[in-house]
């Protein structure tokens, strides 16, 4: 690395932090001063004793060169807490940069491998982390100008013997820092399934299958199976940083050996003092330290600027795959309370990275007040689908009309608000009841029994002891309860029936419910319906039965569509459907 790109990261380190980086050079400068204090002020005190200087003469330089460099050193350590305390904002904001991207990335991308790779190692690409390493740096070069007089009481052959030594050390200290650089980039992938596993195995919402079904074996294969890999990987690191190691330790050893002779021989020629002895040592030590921590410090830097060519290549990945966030920066678009009408117009999808077509010249038209159901077997697309409305996808051909506006150019804020969702994989965070249901949005008490009444969640609330702030799961209060999974799915639908949106998409909301609860939400159908434009996904069909329009779908296309009756009398795909499953549950009654 040239000395105008070490310059360029400084200033860059600076710009990102001018506050911290100003208290690490003062910090660096007092640490420097003592360093120094301490060896002059050991030669001073053996120059005394030697003088025959009585104890209580002696007492003044011991307590000076003491003192001192202890209110130095305490205020390099109040120094310190505050850098601490200034970089655990600075990492803190970091973090939340990195959720942010999750939530902003085009939805495919969130778990995939390379990017979660590429984040784990831009990670060490932010300066803040390299700050410390820029004080060390600074304070040995401080402390090498102050024990620059060295040169003066040396041969030529003495510095050159020395200073061969020393470009030796740093060539070792480069390839420590080179193969360590390389080994922390190749198990970037293996510690991200390492700790898959490790919450997998940890937490207690995986507990269950992992007992029933005899998991722990598998688990743990997989983990020897990953770590293996690492131990194959760490086996060649280990026996390079050994090799180079010994190496490294035989050449700081020679320079002791180098150092004490050569200036045992001044002392023995009398060209020094015993107590310009002792100064010498210990800034000869003090030097050769800086020189070898100087070169550690550089050669990390030197790393830093390959993360931050990573960093750059993340953020740049990221910018690029965030298309459909992007249009948050449009403006609003007015639609003057108007009836919503929600169109698929030739709409095909393929998935990123995939040659499957998943979705074929779907059109379909949903009006306001009109609750559409979508049926078909597993696999038909009908999830998919949804995740078109929602926008987590963007369809690869074709164009979903809101209003006759392609919601493409709605802001995504704006377009999501419209919606209220019941997934099939929803979740529930380990918060209060309330919080589950209303997240950010203004707390409305009727609005809130009102949903939790719809849902079918009342009785249960109303029998804890803290009702709707009783908090879920026990990873942040000891006081925290387990809903059945019933009860999960009911808290699920008061949660999309509170956001009082537009679109309700309902994608197998009962799949958990008891018969009773199950026929309740039957009942309370077309009045949580009532004036939206609604989407219910959902292998009851006596359920999709109360929909407005039905359509079948099947590898990916609509193959008919029409109310219950219509598709009853047609005696097609959804009849051998209904009737299969209407024979299914007559048979289990008889049972």
């Amino acid at each position: 690395m040239k000395i105008k790109e070490l310059m360029k990261f400084l200033k860059q380190s600076f710009i990102d932090n001018k506050k911290i980086f100003l208290i690490v050079l003062l910090k660096s400068v007092f640490l420097s001063f003592s360093s120094l204090f301490l060896v002059v002020g050991l030669g001073t005190i053996v120059e005394q004793l030697l003088d025959g200087n009585n104890l209580i003469s002696l007492l003044q330089p011991i307590f000076l060169y003491s003192f001192i460099p202890l209110i130095i050193n305490l205020i390099a350590t109040s120094l310190t807490f505050y850098i601490d305390y200034l970089t655990r904002i600075s990492t803190n904001k970091i973090q939340y940069d990195y959720v942010d991207d999750a939530l902003t990335v085009n939805y495919h991308y969130v778990q995939d491998g390379e990017i979660l790779n590429l984040k784990r190692r831009s990670m060490s690409g932010h300066t803040i982390f390299y700050i410390d390493i820029i004080g060390q740096l600074l304070q040995q070069f401080f402390q090498i100008i102050g024990t620059i007089f060295l040169f003066s009481f040396m041969s030529p052959w003495y510095i050159i013997a020395i200073f061969v030594i020393q470009i030796i050390i740093i060539y070792l200290n480069y390839l420590k820092r080179k193969i360590s650089f390389n080994f922390n980039n190749d198990i970037t992938d293996s510690n991200r399934k390492l700790d898959y596993i490790y919450h997998v195995m940890t937490d207690y919402k995986y507990g269950k299958d992992i007992r029933i079904n005899k998991g722990e074996p598998l688990l743990v294969q997989k983990a020897n199976d990953i770590c293996q890999e690492h131990y194959q990987i760490s086996d060649c690191f280990y026996k390079k940083s050994h090799s180079i190691q010994f190496f490294y330790d035989f050449a700081r050893l020679l320079l002791q050996i180098i150092l004490y002779a050569y200036l045992t021989y001044l002392v023995f020629l009398s060209k020094i003092t015993l107590s310009q002895y002792t100064i010498l040592i210990g800034a000869s030590f003090l030097f050769n330290n800086c020189i070898d921590q100087l070169s550690i410090s550089y050669f990390k830097i030197l790393d830093s600027l390959k993360y931050e060519s990573i960093l750059n290549e993340y953020k740049s990945i990221i910018d690029q795959k965030s298309d459909i966030h992007r249009t948050n920066l449009l403006d609003e678009i007015s639609f003057d309370n108007k009836p919503f009408t929600l169109s698929f117009v030739d709409v095909s999808f393929t998935y990123p990275e995939s040659n499957t077509e998943i979705l074929k010249n779907i059109n379909l038209e949903i009006k306001n007040n009109e609750n559409i159901g979508i049926i078909g077997l597993n696999g038909a697309g009908k999830t998919t689908l949804i995740k078109l409305i929602l926008r987590l996808y963007k369809p690869t051909k074709g164009k979903i009309l809101l209003n006759k506006i392609d919601i493409q150019t709605i802001p995504l804020h704006q377009y999501l608000s419209f919606i209220g969702v019941v997934l099939q994989d929803y979740f529930i965070f380990a918060y209060s009841i309330k919080e589950n249901i209303v997240f950010h949005q203004k707390e409305n008490e009727k609005r809130l029994k009102q949903c939790i009444q719809e849902s079918g969640l009342a009785e249960k609330i109303n029998k804890l002891p803290y009702a709707l702030d009783t908090v879920l799961y026990k990873e942040l209060n000891d006081d925290g309860i387990e809903l059945s999974g019933g009860e999960n799915q009911k808290l699920a639908i008061a949660r999309a029936l509170y956001k009082q949106s537009k679109i309700l998409i309902m994608d197998e909301p009962t799949s958990t419910l008891d018969p009773l609860a199950e026929h309740d939400i039957f009942t309370k159908f077309q009045s949580m319906t009532n004036n939206k434009l609604s989407i219910l996904i959902s292998h009851r069909l006596s359920f999709t039965a109360l929909c407005n329009k039905i359509y079948v779908l099947e590898n990916g296309t609509i193959i008919e569509s029409g109310n219950h009756n219509e598709l009853m009398i047609n005696q097609k795909r959804y009849y051998e459907l209904y009737m299969t499953q209407i024979h299914y549950y007559e048979e289990k009654e008889n049972e």
